[in-house]
């Protein structure tokens, strides 16, 4: 009816209750923080990717004119395989978690807010994996360096010979001296550090999503009209 004095108070009503609706959902002004930590993320994973490659090409590239310097027959062996593994660990867990982050923007941009919980669990796991590595790896960058042996006919040679070597060739074996494993060591802590706040606001607008309750609309009304002319206002059989 249109002089129904209860319709503009619950059309009110409904468009509040929708605009709160949707600045939860991450429609609107609030997706902008989504979008944020997520490139963020994204950024900082992908830059950690390339700085894990560059450590990885520049440690062999390092290995093979160590071996090319050395003549027949002095056969050098260089184990960096602690640094290594660590490594890998990180650059791999670093690039599933930007390629996480492009795909829930992707979802965000889709409007598919149901996945909120999920996205939220996946990037604590991405926070796991990468904390554990980086854990690793600084403990190996900031107290250990490559183990270099050498031998000249099946005998050893001592290690003060082989750091004198390194000297000459102007090369280290100790990972702390290392620029390009310094900045492994350094960047995906950023990575984490986001994937950590990316994971916090998923899981709390995903809490708000959950906890809302449904709200009820007011039962539909019926009118009757007496012999007087007069509306009687009754209620509709539907009761909630």
């Amino acid at each position: 009816m249109a002089d129904d004095p209860e319709a503009p108070a619950h059309s009110t009503t409904s468009n509040l209750h929708n605009g709160t609706r949707a600045k939860t959902d991450g429609h609107g002004i609030g997706r902008i923080y989504f979008y944020a930590v997520l490139f963020f993320i994204w950024a900082f994973g992908v830059i950690s990717v390339g700085v894990g490659a560059h450590a990885w090409v520049k440690s062999h590239q390092e290995k093979r004119a160590v071996k090319a310097a050395v003549v027949a027959p002095t056969v050098v062996s260089i184990n960096t395989h602690d640094v290594d593994t660590a490594g890998i660990v990180v650059t791999v867990a670093c690039g599933i978690t930007a390629a996480f982050s492009a795909i829930s923007a992707l979802l965000l941009f889709l409007k598919h807010t149901r996945f909120f919980l999920a996205q939220s669990i996946g990037l604590c796991l991405c926070a796991i994996w990468i904390f554990a590595g980086l854990v690793a790896f600084d403990f190996y960058f900031h107290t250990r360096s490559a183990r270099v042996t050498a031998t000249v006919g099946g005998i050893a040679v001592p290690q003060a010979i082989i750091n004198s070597v390194e000297k000459q060739l102007g090369v280290t074996g100790v990972y702390n001296q290392l620029e390009y494993l310094r900045l492994v060591a350094i960047i995906p802590w950023f990575t984490l550090l986001f994937t950590i706040i990316g994971s916090i606001i998923f899981a709390v607008s995903a809490g708000k999503t959950d906890t809302r309750a449904p709200s009820k609309s007011p039962a539909p009304l019926s009118y009757t009209v007496d012999d007087d002319g007069e509306k009687e206002k009754e209620l509709s059989p539907i009761e909630p």
